[in-house]
């Protein structure tokens, strides 16, 4: 191309004499070439644009079918997950603000409600985080139970127990001769009366005085005495606690906190102490428990009760602001409402832990809104 165009140049520089042929079939048959060289040139183009059009739509029809292929796959829930979303959008302001947190919040107890013991608890947690981040996050997520979405799309702890008791399960269930069973045990929330069990893993201890309190709430208060009973009779696997340890718990629960309770308040009723993590009450009998979650009344550290004599919502606050006093260490102290207080229908809990005592106050209701700090 350059020594033609040099040649094309020179003659058409060299002087005319009329028509110069030769130099007008060079000039033809150069138009001619770039032509062809064009052509050639805009077929390749669009050559490669037909390639690059059928690559990107080969990508697009990819991307489709695995985005089909993706919706198709339901990821299962799981507990630990949805708890720390929970607590990311619990340390979120817009989220707070939006209502977005509350929303999920409630959903996530309507879900998991059935599947442990007391979704109240693991509810609590997020207060507990919320007000003490460093202290609370090395234990947070091992403390929450491994629930996760079955096959039928409800959720369930992981390697649920069987129902039949294994060869090492809780002696078999005989009759308990004490004259103190009672005759009825009322729902905590409703007021609604149930037949009391009158079967029990074993006889209730003797009601002996704690080791320095007034002893008007005793081991046996905690564990066969009340509304829910259980005893001591195996050591917890959850918390690695013997059967001893857990013992001395329920004493220091009995003499450090509830003994003085009771001594302020003589109309106080327990309704649950000590809970067994083996076994559970059903129907007037005990079977293996399903839904262990953790609790701290499996330590023998909590107890939950009512009053008799209450009649008003103001005196309920001003009892548990009361109790406050007569009790300054505490682990954790919730006034819990089914949604609303109306004819007694709540429940006072309170952990103790010589350890781990953090006085965290809550007021928690069914519907999942927990208030910090304050009884209200």
């Amino acid at each position: 191309m350059a020594l033609l165009d040099e040649f094309t140049a020179a003659l058409s520089s060299m002087p005319k004499c009329g028509e110069n042929d030769l130099l007008k079939k060079i000039q033809e048959a150069q138009d001619e070439m770039n032509n062809k060289i064009s052509e050639a040139l805009n077929d390749i183009n669009g050559k490669i644009d037909d390639a690059i059009g059928e690559i990107e739509a080969g990508i697009a029809a990819a991307q489709d079918a695995l985005n089909g292929a993706l919706s198709s796959i339901k990821i299962p829930r799981d507990m630990r997950t949805d708890f720390q979303l929970l607590l990311a959008k619990a340390l979120n302001p817009l989220s707070q603000a939006s209502g977005d947190f509350q929303k999920s919040l409630d959903e996530f107890r309507e879900y998991y409600k059935d599947a442990v013991d007391d979704i109240d608890e693991i509810i609590g947690k997020i207060s507990s985080f919320l007000n003490d981040p460093i202290g609370s996050l090395e234990s947070l997520c091992d403390s929450i139970p491994n629930v996760k979405e079955g096959p039928d799309g409800k959720p369930a702890l992981k390697n649920e127990e069987s129902t039949q008791p294994s060869a090492d399960a809780e002696p078999v269930i005989v009759e308990k001769t004490q004259p103190e069973v009672v005759t009825q045990r009322e729902n905590i929330y409703f007021g609604t009366a149930e037949p009391a069990p009158t079967l029990y893993p074993e006889t209730a201890p003797p009601k002996t005085p704690a080791p320095t309190g007034s002893g008007s709430v005793t081991l046996a208060h905690l564990t066969t005495g009340n509304r829910i009973p259980y005893t001591v009779q195996k050591q917890s696997d959850i918390y690695g606690l013997s059967v001893a340890q857990i013992t001395d718990n329920l004493e220091r629960l009995a003499d450090e906190v509830m003994s003085p309770i009771k001594d302020a308040f003589p109309d106080l009723v327990i309704t649950h102490g000590f809970r067994s993590e083996h076994v559970e009450l059903k129907s007037g009998s005990y079977v293996p428990r399903r839904n262990k979650g953790s609790s701290d009344h499996y330590r023998g550290c909590a107890c939950d009760f009512t009053f008799t004599n209450v009649k008003s919502k103001d005196e309920l606050i001003a009892r548990a602001n009361q109790i406050r006093s007569i009790v300054p260490e505490f682990r954790q102290f919730i006034l819990e409402y089914p949604g609303r207080y109306q004819n007694n229908q709540y429940l006072l809990h309170i952990a103790y832990d010589i350890a781990d005592n953090k006085n965290q106050v809550l007021t928690m209701v069914s519907k999942g809104n927990t208030i910090t700090n304050e009884f209200v």
